[in-house]
């Protein structure tokens, strides 16, 4: 990313991604939100972003 926003809005940002990929933005946007910039995620599938540890 060019900056660090405060607020991150993602729309399926794993849509048609390979399941290694997939884990890597996974750890990004917890990433983001663990340095405490609020991470909106609109899913294709709910169930994917699911992550019992964290706040979103």
């Amino acid at each position: 990313m060019l900056s660090e926003p405060r607020i991150l809005l993602v729309d399926e940002p794993t849509r048609g991604i390979d399941i290694g990929t997939k884990q890597q933005i996974y750890a990004f946007l917890r990433d983001l939100a663990a340095k405490g910039h609020a991470v909106v995620v609109t899913p294709e599938n709910a169930e994917d972003y699911y992550f019992p540890d964290s706040p979103f």
